[in-house]
């Protein structure tokens, strides 16, 4: 990391200093909340319950606070679970643990409010009063405890090799309550009445157990190094399991499915297993380095979804990403058929680092990634610049793998979201940690010396940026200077100074009917969601512009109405080079434009005036293109254009019509408003636009 810390990030801060005004200003945060204690406090994942109940573990020493509810530790580091409602208010927190050193990673919630949370312990321990006893004393094993949705202990399962010390495992949790973990085991690994015996030192193991506790069955796979499971989803119905982790060298997989890392390096792999317990496929991910972060979900219909960090060149199965960094990681978006086919393969980020730490989608399969940056980051044309060392971000992706928002949080040090879930309604949660304090848009957060927790809501619904990305637009009336929200949502509604302007409906404010003064201007967007949000305001500041230039025709020239200013004319929507005085030879039918400037800045255009009643022009073979009538009520024929490509667009930019291979009589209906409408023919490498005033 120290390695990136030198000239270049001196350039780039300073760089983003300067596009400050084009940060992200996108979801906002609703509520915020810390819990906090006098050491090192650490918190790996969250689930939510049917009803939006938030459940938290982790690990913490001595104490931690949650709003007033305080846990203390036995003994060395303990788990910790925490409860909160969706409003960010405490419900309930404990510690489990004993003298020795205790973790949690996972924290998963079935669809009737039960929670699950899997660590690890030594010797003994308490998990809600009841005491466990590790497999042999001298090693570290693991756990998995289930609780009602009360909060009641239902059971709890002790796994592991009398061995080797193992790390605490991951959870998943299908629609029927079955429960799957994985992790890793050494030497000859017990699973109540199952047993796994390791290939080399720690083995990735993958388990399923059934809604009491039992364990159904076992697999594992490894190297003689050390192979580990850090991340397991499954579909709702439990018909596929997806493990991941990482490995290094040659592994087998089960039956004739044998992978090997890069240079003996870890990389990533993706096993996906059938409710029996058969691995139907195995992928690699990786590079000539060291992977680390990998995180997965699943949607709705059963495909995988993956975020984690990738460096470099990164071979996903057979496909490559290139990192943005020369040695700093992207994060990336992959998603997976139920078979293993890569559907979706992006990566974000700038020169620094970036790593997704968890994943979730919605019902309608958008994407929600939290994780961490160094530094400056840019992700979907968004620049964030770190307060400290490390900051925090959320952000949501279309299914398509276009950003919508972005959000970050952070502090003068290292702070990061480790795990985002969403409920019904798509409002994003986060959790993760902070050290000393940190900053959530307007709310400051402060913790203790060391590393604290943060439990944090964002808003639901559709990005809230506008562009430009200014809190203020001076302009000249009469200039059309477009304010622009995100594009695709299903609804919008634009307000001026508070009042609704039912004249604009799409995705776009043109400020040129706007007169002199100063205008407070906001859209109101409906997400696909069906959820409501107003978007950033812009205050639009107007000053005194020049006069509206109207064209007269005497004889062959044309006149601009306005003296001493300058002049650029324009015929069917070209620049006539040259053309820049007050008059202009009229050179053949068609509409024509003129634009006025001034020394200011200020700029105003003329209305069309037609030359003739049809648009000409001759295409690349010299052959006559005709467009009539010009003006139309609604229909045009384009002669002459056989095999172009005919594109009509607004003076937005929206298209109304396209169409490939036209005829050589082409009769085309513009459907939309009366207006001025640009009609882009593309044959070879030849574009020509004309313009066409509907009325």
């Amino acid at each position: 990391m120290m390695q990136k810390r030198h000239t270049t990030r001196g350039l780039v801060l300073l760089l983003a200093m300067v596009l400050c005004s084009l940060g992200a200003q996108a979801q906002r945060w609703n509520w915020v909340v810390p819990a906090t204690g006098p050491s090192f406090d650490e918190v790996w994942s969250m689930g939510i319950a049917p009803g939006g109940d938030l459940h938290l573990t982790g690990s913490f020493s001595d104490s931690l606070d949650f709003s007033g509810q305080v846990v203390t530790s036995y003994g060395n580091y303990d788990v910790f679970t925490a409860r909160y409602n969706n409003k960010g208010q405490i419900l309930a927190a404990n510690g489990h643990g004993g003298f020795d050193l205790d973790d949690a990673q996972s924290m998963v919630v079935d669809k009737n409010g039960n929670y699950y949370f899997a660590g690890s312990f030594a010797v003994e321990a308490l998990i809600a009063g009841e005491l466990i006893e590790a497999i042999d004393v001298t090693s570290t094993d693991m756990f998995v405890a289930k609780f009602d949705k009360l909060g009641s202990l239902q059971w709890v399962k002790v796994f592991g090799s009398p061995t080797y010390d193992e790390g605490a495992p991951y959870l998943a949790v299908d629609s029927l309550g079955s429960v799957y973990v994985t992790g890793g085991v050494g030497g000859r690994g017990q699973f109540d009445t199952k047993s796994y015996q390791s290939v080399g030192k720690l083995d990735a193991f993958v388990a399923k157990m059934s809604a009491n506790g039992e364990f159904v069955w076992v697999q594992g796979s490894g190297s003689t190094e050390n192979d580990m499971g850090t991340a397991i989803s499954v579909s709702p119905n439990g018909d596929r399991i997806y493990a991941s982790g990482t490995f290094i060298g040659q592994v087998n997989f089960g039956g004739n499915v044998t992978i090997e890392s890069f240079v003996n390096k870890a990389d990533f792999f993706v096993r996906a297993f059938d409710a029996n317990g058969s691995t139907r496929w195995v992928k690699r991910i990786g590079y000539s380095g060291t992977d680390r972060y990998i995180s997965s979900t699943t949607q709705a219909d059963g495909k995988l979804v993956l975020t984690g960090a990738m460096s470099q060149t990164t071979t996903f199965d057979t496909q490559t990403l290139k990192a943005n960094g020369e040695n700093a990681s992207d994060f990336f978006l992959c998603r997976m058929s139920k078979d293993g086919a890569i559907e979706l393969l992006k990566n974000y980020g700038g020169i620094f680092e970036d790593v997704g730490m968890s994943i979730a989608v919605d019902a309608k399969n958008n994407v929600f990634i939290g994780g961490f940056y160094d530094s400056t980051t840019t992700i979907g044309g968004n620049i964030e610049e770190a307060v400290g060392m490390r900051d925090g971000f959320a952000t949501r992706i279309m299914f398509n793998g276009e950003v919508d928002w972005l959000r970050s949080c952070g502090g003068p040090y290292d702070d990061e979201i480790r795990a985002i879930v969403i409920d019904s309604k798509n409002i994003p949660y986060v959790t993760g940690i902070f050290e000393t304090w940190a900053m959530f848009e307007d709310v400051k957060l402060t913790g203790n010396r060391f590393s604290d927790v943060f439990i944090a809501a964002l808003d639901c619904g559709p990005s809230t940026a506008l562009k430009p990305r200014k809190t203020q637009l001076d302009i000249c009336e009469g200039q059309d200077s477009l304010i622009q929200a995100r594009f695709g949502y299903p609804n919008y509604e634009w307000y001026v100074n508070g009042t609704k302007d039912a004249t604009v409906s799409g995705y776009t404010f043109a400020t040129g009917k706007l007169g002199q003064g100063t205008f407070q201007i906001y859209s109101r967007i409906t997400g696909f969601d069906d959820c409501v949000k107003n978007t950033d305001t812009i205050t639009v500041v107007v000053r005194k512009g020049l006069p509206v230039p109207t064209i007269t025709k005497v004889g062959n020239e044309l006149r601009c109405s306005v003296d001493d200013v300058m002049y650029q004319w324009y015929r069917e929507g070209n620049k006539l080079n040259g053309q820049t005085g007050q008059t202009v030879v009229v050179s053949g039918d068609g509409l024509y434009r003129v634009q006025i400037m001034d020394s200011t800045g200020c700029d105003r255009w003329s209305e069309n005036f037609l030359v003739g009643t049809t648009s000409v022009f001759e295409d690349e073979s010299g052959s006559i293109v005709t467009l009539y009538p010009n003006p139309t009520q609604g229909q045009v024929t384009i002669a002459g254009a056989a095999g172009a490509e005919i594109t009509i667009t607004d003076m937005l930019g929206r298209v109304v019509v396209r169409l490939q291979n036209a005829a050589d009589l082409q009769l085309v209906s513009i459907d939309g408003a009366n207006g001025t409408y640009a009609v882009t023919l593309r044959s070879g490498n030849a574009v020509h636009t004309m313009l066409v005033t509907k009325q």
